[in-house]
């Protein structure tokens, strides 16, 4: 159960694949309980909801395999793009949303994390990419985030840059590529990274 892209075919370069399960495998060998692995899963794709990548790391649990596609399907598609918050035109640097200012909590959504029953989820915002682990109950989120987050900041620049170069040219008339409402779509992010 290494590195795939869901429902089958690579998107991102097979050295960003690998990067990532070798991601898994450091945060779980740092686990305090070496009998439970504490991350299952480390999703990747954009803000709207399109997966591209699915890490497990090197190792095979059977917590890993009782997680159901579905699951990790309304995760990718649906529950990533809750937090984000940025409209699909915006560039690498620049605010989220206007409105989050007016919280007086700052002008970016960052991490996200959600505590559930089973699993918890943190969710990680590098506009236009985003990144959710799924973690046990029992693991330790702040090292999560502190290993993870400057592993995968400079990890996905090449990915961030991509889909912010599909996306312009979706907006300069050249829609290949493209679907829905100027959605980017698997097979341009494909085609950029593999011709």
């Amino acid at each position: 159960m290494t590195s795939q892209r869901p429902q089958g075919g690579g998107i991102l370069p097979a050295t960003t694949l690998k990067s990532l399960d070798g991601l898994v495998d450091r945060l779980n060998s740092s686990s305090f309980n070496s009998s439970q692995m504490n991350t299952l899963a480390l999703l990747v794709g954009t803000n709207e909801g399109i997966p591209l990548s699915r890490s497990y790391g090197t190792h095979n649990s059977a917590q890993q395999a009782a997680i159901s596609d579905e699951v990790l399907s309304s995760i990718e598609t649906i529950w990533a793009t809750l937090p984000s918050s940025t409209p699909p035109h915006v560039k690498i640097d620049q605010p989220p949303h206007p409105l989050l200012s007016h919280l007086g909590l700052g002008d970016q959504v960052r991490t996200t994390m959600a505590f559930y029953e089973h699993w918890t989820l943190v969710h990680m915002h590098f506009t236009p990419a985003v990144v959710t682990i799924l973690a046990s109950t029992t693991a330790n989120v702040g090292a999560l985030k502190s290993t993870a987050l400057p592993f995968l900041k400079e990890l996905l620049k090449p990915v961030r840059k991509a889909l912010v170069d599909i996306r312009t040219e979706a907006m300069n008339g050249n829609g290949a590529g493209v679907g829905d409402a100027g959605r980017v779509d698997g097979s341009a992010i494909k085609s950029y990274f593999h011709g």
